[in-house]
């Protein structure tokens, strides 16, 4: 994912690059400004390969971010003037030599690309409007259509209902002439009866006579109607229920340091993974075997390399230092500082021993490495516990940690509030079997 997609306009998308490098560029006068010195270094060794790797748009903030940090505001430093000449010559030789110029092609092939990117953009943009407005007439075509079904279908339904009625209207008009007729019919049955009773229609023999004897058949061969039972309309050959309405189914990084290009990593805090050979831990052990017996820690310092955006400690560096049981302290940090140049390693944290206790981060401890995560978000520090038999990989919470202990003034051991926890377990760390570490022994 790059930065600022959101933006089209290639000038605008250069304008948010260069702010978002420049927004990460601030300078703590209580840092020390050599430490500054080695972190922009470092900044421009991860430049350099990004560049390497074509990785155009992370070069280009690395890089921009290295002009900032050394033309800008490293100058304004209180210490800045105390810095070696040949430290500050060396850097300005770079930022001169290599910064400049290849910021400058970037930022001209950046411009390039985003134009191209802009262009796609926007025909992609015109190929959706058209296939909007077609699928827009598509829908139109389609409710139109739908209109004339319901319109059709009501009319059907009207002119069943008209037939209806008319069809009742007459069953109604048959039936009334009907019990009419029946009535009539009646009517003369009844009189027909009074006929022969009024007129003495029998004979003195008990027989009827011819005449009565007509009228009587004559009466008696009506036939009544049977009851009337109304019946029921005769259903429509068409099904006119309502039809079902048709239903169309188809239709800032959280890390902004000056060594980030605006994470994309999976993990918790959206930092590079930092590769850990397995055979680190085993072999720092055996150089500290020695202190580890007299109860006295040891450090290291651990290096390497930026390879297609995650890192590798590729190196583990054992400098001349001093320690007791519960502390351990770096010397001579020219030749640690020399041989990182020499073989262009990155700084990514620091290892060292607890002899006789657990593995955790004392005050101190968190001290130490508030210096490295404040100029490598993604620097760990590995402690190790021979008697306990415990490892732990930690860096100080990003959110909360970092920013206290930095801020914080005290010295040698002190108490730090346990909640919320200022440093937790590292989750960038993964421990490969298939890569070796790199010894360099300083102390002698």
């Amino acid at each position: 994912m790059r930065l600022f997609e959101n933006i089209v306009e290639p000038s605008e998308r250069l304008k948010a690059l260069f702010e978002y490098a420049e927004g990460s560029c601030q300078v703590n006068h209580e840092t020390p400004a050599r430490r500054y010195f080695r972190s922009g270094g470092e900044l421009i060794r991860m430049a350099n390969v990004y560049y390497d790797e074509k990785n155009n748009e992370a070069a280009y903030l690395l890089y921009t971010r290295a002009i900032i940090l050394f033309l800008d505001k490293l100058r304004q430093h209180p210490e800045y003037k105390s810095v070696p000449g040949k430290e500050k010559s060396q850097i300005n030789q770079k930022i001169r030599d290599i910064v400049l110029p290849r910021a400058e092609e970037l930022k001209a092939k950046l411009k390039k690309e985003f134009a191209v990117i802009a262009e796609r953009k926007k025909e992609e943009q015109k190929k959706q409007e058209e296939l909007l407005a077609k699928e827009l007439e598509k829908q139109k075509l389609i409710e139109e259509q739908k209109k004339r079904e319901e319109e059709a279908h009501r009319k059907r339904v009207e002119e069943y209902k008209e037939l209806e009625e008319k069809k009742k209207l007459e069953l109604l008009k048959k039936e009334e002439r009907e019990r009419q007729i029946q009535e009539e019919r009646l009517r003369l049955y009844e009189e027909e009866k009074k006929i022969l009773n009024t007129r003495g229609a029998y004979l003195d023999n008990g027989q009827i006579s011819n005449n009565a004897q007509q009228v009587v058949g004559a009466a008696g061969s009506i036939d009544l109607p049977p009851p009337y039972e109304p019946s029921a309309p005769p259903l429509p050959q068409e099904d006119i229920r309502p039809t079902a309405p048709i239903v169309d189914r188809s239709s800032k990084p959280r890390v902004n340091h000056h060594t980030s290009i605006g994470g994309t990593s999976h993990n918790a805090h959206g930092l590079k993974d930092v590769i850990c050979p397995a055979d680190l831990m085993p072999k720092f052990l055996h150089l500290a075997t020695a202190n580890t017996a007299r109860n006295v820690e040891t450090c290291g310092i651990l290096a390497g390399k930026l390879r297609q955006g995650a890192f590798t400690i590729t190196n583990l560096l054992v400098p001349k230092q001093s320690g007791t049981s519960d502390s351990c302290s770096a010397e001579d940090e020219e030749a640690i500082f020399d041989y990182q140049d020499k073989h262009d390693l990155i700084t990514l944290g620091w290892i060292h021993t607890h002899p006789s206790q657990t593995a955790f981060m004392s005050s101190v401890d968190l001290h130490t490495h508030a210096g490295y995560q404040m100029m490598m978000p993604e620097a760990i520090a590995i402690v190790i516990s021979p008697k306990y038999q415990e490892t732990g990989f930690f860096l100080l919470t990003p959110d909360y940690g970092l920013d206290y202990v930095a801020n914080c003034r005290q010295k040698g051991f002190h108490k730090h509030p346990e909640e919320p926890p200022l440093y937790e377990q590292s989750s960038h760390v993964q421990i490969v079997e298939d890569q070796h570490i790199v010894v360099a022994d300083l102390r002698h």
